[in-house]
């Protein structure tokens, strides 16, 4: 469960933080589509006033200007901290999980490609 929880959030970090070229999709798609990842519920939770998250967010299209201007307000509400966070939790619980099983090739892989992840987001 938190390996799977731990590449979610991961994966949802990189999709904002990421760049077009090298994700193979647009950056931000998450947020343009509307996906209730756990940054938005974040966002949509806090107190702050977040005008272009809010405009952006499920739109299906936007400039590049106003994505990128969600994408601050995502950082400075805290947002995108709290997601990193919680990956980074859900990275040392599954390594906990990890250490508990038999030492294999396969373990190698899962804690490498958990490794892996963590460091695309860092």
């Amino acid at each position: 469960l938190n390996l799977g929880l731990c590449f979610q959030l991961m994966d949802d970090l990189i999709d904002i933080t990421g760049d077009t070229k090298t994700l193979g999709k647009p950056a931000g798609s998450d947020i343009v589509r509307g996906k209730m990842t756990l940054i938005a519920i974040h966002a949509k939770r806090s107190q702050e006033d977040l005008p272009h998250f809010t405009k952006v967010f499920g739109s299906g299209e936007c400039s590049d200007e106003s994505l990128s201007k969600a994408v601050v307000e995502l950082d400075s509400s805290g947002s995108i901290d709290y997601a990193r966070k919680k990956a980074m939790h859900h990275h040392s619980l599954a390594h906990e999980c990890l250490n508990k099983l038999p030492s294999s090739q396969a373990v190698n892989i899962l804690r490498e490609l958990t490794d892996f992840q963590l460091i695309r987001i860092s």
